[in-house]
């Protein structure tokens, strides 16, 4: 890990990315102070400014699903799938 910043919002930014465009930095802080952004938020080496979350970001969320930060980039592969899981059993997976 390059650097991490617990003053940027109320949860700490990891970052695997030197530098870090100034307009991806304010879109993780505005992340990091998300209500259900969970332990972190880490930016990976490709780190840019995107859509409301920077590409080569990362979060998790309890209790939430944020579709812009799923992916909005070009060929990210992500896509939304229905599936016989309930959604009571899936947020328990992220109190472990």
């Amino acid at each position: 890990m390059k650097w991490e910043n617990t003053e940027l919002g109320k949860l700490p930014v990891k970052s695997w990315c030197e530098r870090v465009e100034e307009g991806a930095l304010e879109q993780a802080a505005n992340l990091a102070n998300h209500p259900k952004v969970f332990r972190h938020v880490a930016l990976m080496p490709d780190c840019h400014v995107g859509y409301g979350m920077p590409i080569g970001g990362v979060a998790a969320f309890t209790d939430a699903v944020i579709p812009n930060a799923v992916g909005v980039d070009i060929g990210c592969g992500m896509c939304a799938v229905q599936t016989g899981l309930p959604a009571a059993k899936s947020s328990n997976a992220w109190k472990r």
